[in-house]
């Protein structure tokens, strides 16, 4: 492996972990300011695990591949 397609890589992974973090805080925010009344939702239903696991996941792909496109797309900016 060359030294720019490690740079390239470490540069995505960098991103995409930003994503995933990020959406692991806003969904983690969402139960505890029990918006819409999703928290309290979600801990009294019989399978809280299934679903705090679909909510968790679904933020995480959605957060890590939004900063993903962000970062490809910044890649042929020279204003950065």
């Amino acid at each position: 492996m060359f030294a720019r397609d490690r740079t390239f890589y470490l540069y995505l992974l960098r991103h995409g972990l930003g994503g995933v973090v990020g959406g692991l805080v806003a969904s983690g925010g969402v139960l505890a300011l029990d918006l819409g009344g999703l928290g309290s939702l979600i801990l009294g239903s019989q399978s809280p695990a299934l679903a705090l696991f679909m909510l968790f996941f679904g933020f995480s792909i959605t957060f890590g591949g939004a900063a993903l496109g962000a970062a490809l797309i910044q890649i042929g900016n020279d204003d950065g």
